[in-house]
């Protein structure tokens, strides 16, 4: 028997080999609604693009973890047909000019990674809002204006918004765990704080953007973890901000943690290098701020001394003024209190006559009791003697008093306060002619001077012009500290506004540089030339301004 026919025969003893087992699904709701929809022709397209059959569109279509289209011909504006993928957990679409919104993306929260790139997104949406897994999102070549909607993203780590119309860096705060932020080709011209709460931030591509000034290197300074840095990329292209001086340099100093920038590797060579430079600078800004601080306080200090000087010999006629009108409002005063030299005169002759009649009356008095004590004779005398003498003691008392009050009365009128005896008449009546004669004596015409109308209306009209004097001389004083505080003002907004100008010149790194310029300068005419040819009548008709003048 041949080997062939014992093959035959070994084959024909067999038994015959069990049909296979077809695992049969139970049908789910979801089943019988992808079945409804398997044949629209929005799913279809999507079927026919990733090989998806109908059975296991209807079947399976919950367990897809993957889809993509590329230059599809795909006529829906959203994403709606997602809804049937549950499970997806990675979308990709290019290129896909109709698909406007996002709209169907929250029917697939376990979705990690999506990428919706070249086509006519106009805004994130709220669609993005129930896919919480995201870790990876591409959203280039779009024209998305704002990044909103990303406020719930706690594991989203890469973001690239490249070739957007994003004007700001917001939107940012709810995704703690981003590491790669890629803003390309966008209208941003400011970073503010949009990173301040990204704290795991590595990678940052802000290429061929707007940014144009220093400042927004110094927002950068707060992302510690930032490594990676591009403000230019060949790629997309480059910033105003790569086109200024020191750029570098200026960049390298405040971010001193990056490692790569520019698509570049930073050695520890270059960092040095610009860090020394860049303090070389700040110490000759600082000590010529100090010198600028130093000749403002010695300008006021000596004009604070002038003042004071000028002041101090204002004072002194000030105190001289005041002290006039002081004797001559003294002066016055008396002329109204006191009286005058008439009232005085008619006083004295007043007491004069009155002292003449007591004199008389005392006289007469006197010859009456001697005549008496006469006709009396001795017997009289002496039996009233011992009466006599204690009369003559009250009497004597009496007289004293008089006498006193004789003098203080005399005193008071100008008159001599010698005593009233017979004796001393004559010598009294010569002592009142002589005063008399004094008080006649006194000028006449000064006198009359002091007390006319016209000395008063004198005196009234030099008090009013002490009063104006006095008046002016405060006046220059107060004038003095204003002038003085004024210039205290203008000498610090000048120092300030010479020290800003140096700050703007360290901040830029030597890129603008504010000087007062004259038209005899070299640069002025070219500047002035300048700004005229970027003026164009037609943007401020509104605001009617016809033309430009440059002015010192």
């Amino acid at each position: 028997m041949s080997k062939s026919e014992k093959k035959k025969k070994r084959g024909s003893s067999r038994a015959p080999s069990p049909a296979p087992i077809v695992e049969i699904i139970p049908e789910t709701t979801e089943s019988r609604q992808r079945r409804a929809h398997a044949n629209d022709p929005e799913v279809a397209a999507w079927c026919a693009i990733n090989g998806i059959s109908h059975d296991k569109f209807v079947t399976r279509g919950h367990l897809i973890s993957r889809v993509e289209a590329f230059q599809a011909r795909l006529n829906g504006p959203d994403l709606s047909t997602m809804r049937f993928f549950t499970g997806l957990t990675e979308l990709c679409i290019i290129y896909q000019p109709t698909i406007t919104s996002l709209n169907g993306l929250q029917y697939a929260p376990n979705l990690m990674t999506l990428w919706i790139n070249e086509c006519g997104l106009k805004s994130i949406g709220p669609g993005l809002k129930g896919c919480r897994k995201l870790k990876a999102l591409h959203l280039c070549a779009n024209k998305i204006r704002s990044i909103e909607h990303l406020d719930n993203m706690p594991d989203l780590e890469v973001l690239w918004l490249c070739e957007n119309k994003i004007t700001q860096v917001e939107g940012l705060k709810g995704c703690p765990k981003l590491r790669v932020l890629w803003l390309a080709s966008n209208r941003i011209e400011t970073v503010s704080t949009g990173l301040d709460g990204n704290t795991q931030l590595a990678e940052l591509n802000l290429a061929d953007n707007l940014v144009g000034e220093f400042k927004q290197v110094l927002n950068l300074s707060r992302c510690e973890t930032l490594r990676t840095l591009s403000f230019s990329d060949p790629h997309y292209g480059d910033n105003p901000l790569c086109n200024l001086c020191n750029y570098q340099t200026y960049v390298l100093y405040h971010l001193g943690q990056l490692t790569t920038l520019d698509s570049m590797y930073i050695s520890r060579e270059s960092k040095q290098l610009a860090e020394a430079t860049y303090m070389k600078k700040k110490m000759y800004y600082n000590m010529r701020i100090k010198t600028l601080k130093r000749n403002a306080n010695n300008v006021i200090r000596m004009a604070h001394d002038a003042m004071q000087v000028k002041a101090g010999h204002l004072s002194l006629n000030l105190n001289v003024l005041l002290r006039q009108r002081k004797d001559l409002s003294r002066i016055l005063e008396e002329r109204v209190l006191l009286p005058s030299f008439e009232d005085i005169k008619v006083a004295s002759d007043f007491a004069a006559q009155t002292e003449q009649k007591q004199d008389k009356n005392g006289g007469s008095g006197e010859s009456g009791d001697s005549g008496a004590s006469g006709d009396s004779g001795a017997s009289g005398a002496s039996g009233a003697s011992g009466a006599s003498g204690a009369s003559g003691a009250s009497g004597g008392g009496n007289k004293v008093e008089d006498e006193e009050k004789t003098d203080r009365r005399q005193q008071t009128t100008g008159e001599s306060s010698a005593p009233s005896s017979p004796t001393k008449k004559n010598t009294e009546s010569t002592t009142s002619s002589s005063s008399d004669a004094e008080l006649n004596a006194v000028d006449a015409h000064e006198r009359e001077l002091y007390e006319s109308p016209e000395m008063e209306r004198a005196m009234r009209t030099k008090l009013e012009r002490i009063d104006d004097a006095i008046q002016e001389k405060a006046a220059k004083i107060e004038e003095l500290a204003t002038l003085f505080v004024h210039t205290k003002r203008e000498l610090n907004d000048v120092s300030e506004e010479s020290i800003s100008r140096l700050i703007i010149e360290l901040e830029t790194g030597g890129n603008i540089r504010l000087e007062d310029g004259k038209p005899s300068d070299v640069w002025y005419t070219s500047c002035e030339d300048l700004l005229l040819s970027r003026f164009f009548a037609t943007d401020f008709r509104a605001y009617n301004i016809g033309g430009l003048r440059v002015s010192l």
